[in-house]
């Protein structure tokens, strides 16, 4: 955050540079919450993070993990009752949309069922991903396919049959890519 900060302040990108204010509240990664604009635009993505992280903290406070595959499909049930209410015109506050990942809960859903099934799952994380499919190409069709490319990726790589892209430059890569995408926006408008 400090480095992208510093370069937009240094090459002066207009319309995309923040106040030193936004950027100690950045620091925090609560500027959502707190209406704060973004360092980078990619930080929207911080927000369903740490909405994710508290529902499983809360999942794992109350001792509620061992009915992941329950809660999730409940949570699927809920996401698509939101989308259904938003398509008949019903306003979803933000803040809820946010809290309950009413938009992407269906992704983290995703890649907790693949991590089940790569430790080992019973047979139904199948048809909650099936699900979470489902409700992906009810909320955003036009990126259905993109995800179910996804999950066939993941699919293979949850039964081993990637194996073959695990070397050292590709693991590297891989270890730094988030690093990247936290600065890859802004950045990249400078550079270009």
């Amino acid at each position: 955050m400090l480095l992208t900060f510093s370069v937009i302040y240094l090459f002066a990108l207009p319309g995309r540079d923040v106040g030193i204010e936004a950027a100690l509240v950045n620091l925090t990664m609560l500027q959502k919450w707190f209406r704060v604009a973004n360092v980078d635009g990619v930080y929207w993505t911080l927000a369903v993070e740490l909405s994710f992280y508290l529902i499983m903290i809360l999942l794992f406070r109350f001792d509620q993990l061992k009915h992941i595959v329950r809660i999730s499909s409940g949570w699927l049930v809920l996401i698509a009752i939101g989308g259904v209410l938003e398509a008949s015109g019903v306003r979803i506050g933000k803040t809820v949309k946010l809290m309950l990942l009413l938009e992407y809960g269906n992704l983290f859903i995703a890649g907790i069922m693949f991590y089940r099934v790569f430790i080992g799952g019973k047979g139904t994380e199948y048809a909650v991903l099936l699900a979470c499919l489902a409700v992906e190409y009810f909320l955003r069709p036009e990126s259905a396919i993109q995800i179910l490319i996804y999950f066939g990726l993941f699919s293979l790589f949850v039964k081993g049959y990637l194996g073959v892209l695990a070397i050292k430059p590709l693991v590297y890569l891989g270890s730094i890519s988030y690093s990247l995408y936290l600065i890859h926006q802004n950045l990249g408008y400078v550079i270009i």
